[in-house]
């Protein structure tokens, strides 16, 4: 069977991709510049989750985050009270953010809008004021430093960041297989037609309350173990990780690269990163800034970056389908 031209097209695209990503570590030698793509993919890999949740289930929440929070605390926590090995405190991690998920979405998940909003904020404001008084065991103000990752001769260093780029991008793979497992299983498509219609669903027997759950509880796994990972890459962790820009830059990832896509995170994880870094020096204004960026966004490209392109690309292959039908 002969594969036809558009298809030699798309598998080509996808190997040179896969080539790029695994030389990136040899191609950047920029120690800094590889932690901003580090930094990119971790969020990118929150945003996947959070999109999962909000862009395909509608669940309009800001706990994502707290949960990405939560594993960092609970990997560091384990770490260093409990001596506990980095790869083992990746699982803790997830856990202790789905439990929490579990705890905060029996309820909130029962109410909508800007109630599911407010109750979420509610959530991470008293999870911070919980790190601040428990500051015996985490720290406090003055945060945490934590262990970082250790595999035979592998080494996970400062120097050499290699080896956190390959755990970050398994990490990011492994979100991003997980929302595409959800969103083509029976369950993703009970999500989207809630979404949809939260009115109309009920009515053909879609169980929403309890698929939101379980998507809810997953999402906060995956960002939980992601949480964990960067509790072990940063090696410290403390409460700056609860400002509020972390929110605002986490659901501006989503809105900028495209709400209810797969690639859209990903890409505006990237922009926001890096466009944080280009204004570093207005270090009070990057969340105006980002803020700014998510209000342009949505007035003219509500869609995203990459919806924006797929309608580009198919207004090219209409006018070009017309030409020839000429």
């Amino acid at each position: 069977m002969v594969l036809r031209d558009e298809n030699w097209i798309k598998w080509l695209l996808y190997i040179v991709s896969i080539g790029i990503v695994l030389l990136i570590p040899k191609m950047i030698p920029d120690i800094y510049i590889l932690h901003l793509i580090i930094v990119s993919i971790v969020w990118a890999s929150v945003a996947t989750n959070w999109n999962l949740t909000l862009g395909y289930g509608g669940m309009f929440h800001i706990a994502q985050p707290t949960f990405f929070i939560i594993g960092s605390y609970a990997a560091g926590m384990s770490a260093v009270h409990l001596g506990i090995s980095p790869w083992f405190c990746l699982g803790i991690g997830g856990v202790a953010a789905s439990l929490f998920s579990m705890i905060i979405g029996v309820p909130c998940l029962r109410v909508k809008g800007i109630y599911l909003i407010l109750l979420t904020f509610a959530f991470h404001f008293t999870v911070s004021e919980a790190v601040f008084h428990l500051s015996n065991i985490t720290g406090g103000s003055m945060g945490l430093t934590v262990p970082t990752f250790t595999l035979g001769n592998i080494m996970f260093s400062t120097v050499d960041l290699a080896a956190f780029y390959y755990l970050a991008i398994s990490m990011l793979m492994l979100s991003i297989l997980v929302t595409y497992l959800v969103i083509r299983a029976p369950i993703g498509k009970a999500l989207i037609a809630s979404r949809d219609s939260d009115v109309l669903a009920p009515v053909i027997g879609i169980n929403v309350y309890k698929y939101k759950l379980i998507t809810f509880v997953i999402a906060a796994f995956m960002s939980g173990v992601t949480g964990a990972f960067y509790a072990h890459y940063l090696m410290v962790i403390g409460p700056e990780m609860f400002a509020f820009s972390i929110i605002v830059n986490g659901f501006g990832m989503i809105v900028i690269g495209g709400i209810g896509t797969i690639a859209g995170p990903i890409l505006g994880s990237f922009v926001v990163t890096f466009l944080s870094e280009l204004f570093r020096s207005l270090e009070s204004f990057r969340p105006i800034i980002v803020g700014l960026i998510i209000i342009i966004m949505l007035i003219f490209a509500p869609n995203g970056i990459i919806r924006g392109i797929q309608d580009i690309v198919r207004k090219i292959n209409i006018k070009v389908i017309r030409k020839k039908n000429i």
